[in-house]
């Protein structure tokens, strides 16, 4: 009985092992921290997300969902009579068990405060309690759909997730692995672009191309990501620790 206990602490701490770098391909699931708005906002300031859900790199190695995920507004267009408003940001480290990593992101997904609080309130719900409450994910066609291919949310899911799809049409690219899974949190794996805000948002550039990195978020009046507003976040390139 000793040896098993034994055996499972070093299991537990192998899985509690970071790896040395974030691979290419790794979605980041991530709650803004930070409210931007065009209107105040001025080159420098910092941003700062929270990852929502246990991001698996390999077997036993993991981003722990609480770690934050840190970037910068590098340019503002503030809303006038002659030019559109436009935010221009950049992820590019992220801070896991204390050690800043050097990351590249590009935006996959992003979807308002209330779209995620959306995400979160089952419109079915069963006598089974909470855990087996089925939810909409961000991005989904129909929750029908979702619930037929076995991708609908539980309330109460975390970890792993499914591999991503890119749907027929989708401005979305960059190599998927249908291999890996992927923590999404409150996105469905069709997820591509802004959900939630309507006409008032759209990204102009999704830093997957030149420049790499750079997000470049375009407003018809300004542009306003609220505090709790989610992002899915794609990794370009990792640095080792």
């Amino acid at each position: 009985m000793k040896r098993l206990s034994v055996l499972a602490g070093l299991l537990l701490a192998a899985g509690m092992t970071f790896g040395q770098e974030i691979p290419a391909g790794t979605l980041l699931p991530i709650m803004l921290n930070t409210t931007l708005d065009a209107n105040t906002d001025e080159p420098g300031k910092v941003i700062k997300g929270r990852v929502e859900e246990t991001v698996p790199l390999s077997w036993r190695s993991y981003i722990p969902a609480g770690s934050k995920v840190i970037g910068s507004v590098l340019r503002v267009s503030k809303p006038n009579a002659t030019s559109t408003p436009e935010l221009e940001i950049k992820f590019d480290r992220i801070r896991v068990r204390g050690r800043d990593i050097p990351i590249t992101t590009n935006l996959r997904a992003i979807a308002s405060m209330m779209e995620v609080f959306d995400a979160q309130i089952p419109p079915i719900q069963n006598d089974e309690g909470p855990r087996t409450w089925v939810t909409r994910k961000v991005g989904a066609q129909t929750l029908e759909a979702e619930a037929q291919r076995g991708l609908a949310g539980e309330r109460a899911a975390s970890g792993p997730a499914e591999p991503m799809n890119r749907p027929s049409g989708s401005k979305c690219s960059g190599a998927i692995n249908r291999d890996q899974k992927n923590a999404l949190w409150v996105f469905s794996s069709e997820a591509c672009g802004a959900y939630g805000f309507g006409d008032d948002l759209t990204v102009a550039h999704a830093g997957r191309t030149e420049p790499v990195g750079e997000v470049v978020l375009q407003g018809r009046k300004n542009v306003m990501v609220r505090s709790g507003s989610g992002l899915l976040l794609r990794v370009r390139s990792g640095s080792s620790q």
